[in-house]
């Protein structure tokens, strides 16, 4: 299955289809397409340290084609070796710009599906994550991403932009540039107050990680006794 992922491409040809000239649907479908073949990267790589799989797309992507061949170049989002071209990796294969550029699609799902497959390049481990969120940094992720946030409403795309704006924050460099942003405290705000279990759970670590959620929690408090 690598063979035929690296020959044939799939992953640049992903890519070309996430053109403005392509039609929702196939750029929905494109942006998928990036994301599993992302994610089986990250199962790949999990194999190779020992660690446990995921389940479903990738863990079956892993058992039918096994280890990959030796790679020799590091890539600066997932520290890790990556060969240069790599049909597996979202960076090396210049996808994560035509990505980026998705998330100011007028169709809600196309954003999605950009958000899901952008957010594999975070690895969720305190020690990996740093270099994962200053790779993405370098790239022009965080700015969009946390735009976009500010900017929609209570929904699915409210929920997985939240996912990834909750990791951005656990890095103390940018945790501490984005506590002055009103807005994205703002949104947050919002879906802490106004999101599904999900959303609420990651807006108050995130405002936690701002220091911002005490002060939340008082004016709450205030209201909810001016109210009584």
């Amino acid at each position: 299955m690598v063979i035929v992922v690296k020959e044939q491409r799939l992953m640049s040809i992903f890519c070309e289809h996430l053109s403005f000239h392509s039609k929702s649907r196939v750029k929905k479908l494109a942006a998928l397409g990036l994301k599993n073949l992302s994610e089986a990267r990250r199962s790949l790589s999990a194999v190779e340290s020992g660690q446990p799989t995921p389940r479903g797309f990738c863990s079956s992507l892993v058992f039918m084609c096994g280890r990959p061949p030796p790679e020799t170049y590091a890539c600066p989002v997932r520290n890790a070796p990556c060969e240069d071209d790599n049909q597996l990796c979202l960076l090396k294969s210049n996808c994560v710009k035509p990505l980026v550029d998705l998330l100011a699609d007028e169709d809600t799902n196309v954003q999605i599906a950009a958000v899901e497959a952008l957010s594999t390049l975070i690895i969720d481990t305190s020690k990996s994550l740093k270099g994962a969120i200053d790779g993405l940094d370098e790239q022009g992720v965080l700015d969009e991403v946390i735009g976009l946030f500010t900017e929609v409403r209570p929904g699915i795309l409210q929920e997985r932009g939240i996912w990834l704006i909750e990791r951005i924050l656990r890095v103390e460099g940018h945790s501490h540039g984005y506590s002055l942003n009103l807005s994205l405290v703002r949104a947050l705000v919002e879906a802490f107050k106004h999101g599904n279990a999900n959303t609420k759970k990651h807006a108050q670590d995130a405002l936690t990680n701002l220091k911002q959620l005490s002060g939340v929690s008082r004016k709450a408090s205030s209201q909810a006794r001016s109210r009584r």
